[in-house]
């Protein structure tokens, strides 16, 4: 009995590992331009007066958090308060989405997608597996709203930058 793939699902496969490295790459251009944002309202805006510790986060749950505050507590940021706002929203759906992505193991195929299994730890002291189906088309979906939002972040840091 042979227990090795087909050429075709080898080619499923390799499509899907393609799509989920776009995901990958196209997030480092979220976290980097999301950073830079950070830097400019820490040190450019007021943030560090308001920082609990004296440090960046490296976290981005944690940035995500900082920031929101930096726009509801600095009167320096209030003409870019409304669209940072929206854009970290925009970042912590997506952190959701890439997370599913990305910090889920592969469980082979199950009707025409692809099955990931992911730990889940929302309740104390219970640990729950979710059951994720993705297609090629809908990481590559997602992969393009990273890419977006890439951009947008840019752009706003640039803003914010004064450039």
């Amino acid at each position: 009995m042979n227990n090795h793939p087909t050429p075709e699902l080898l080619s499923e496969i390799d499509q899907l590992c393609c799509a989920i490295g776009h995901v990958i790459i196209q997030w480092g251009f979220v976290e980097h331009n999301l950073t830079l944002c950070l830097s400019w309202i820490y040190f450019d805006y007021g943030g560090n007066k308001i920082a609990d510790k004296i440090k960046i986060e490296k976290f981005q749950r944690r940035q995500i958090n900082f920031m929101r505050k930096c726009f509801n507590k600095l009167d320096s940021l209030i003409s870019f308060k409304e669209e940072g706002l929206v854009l970290l929203d925009r970042v912590a759906t997506l952190i959701n989405e890439r997370d599913a992505i990305i910090h889920s193991t592969y469980g082979g195929l199950y009707k025409n997608s692809f099955k990931f299994i992911r730990f889940d730890f929302k309740k104390p002291q219970v640990i729950y597996v979710e059951e994720i189906n993705r297609t090629i088309n809908s990481i590559l979906e997602t992969r393009k709203k990273i890419e977006v939002l890439a951009a947008d972040v840019c752009r706003f840091g640039l803003r914010l930058a004064g450039k």
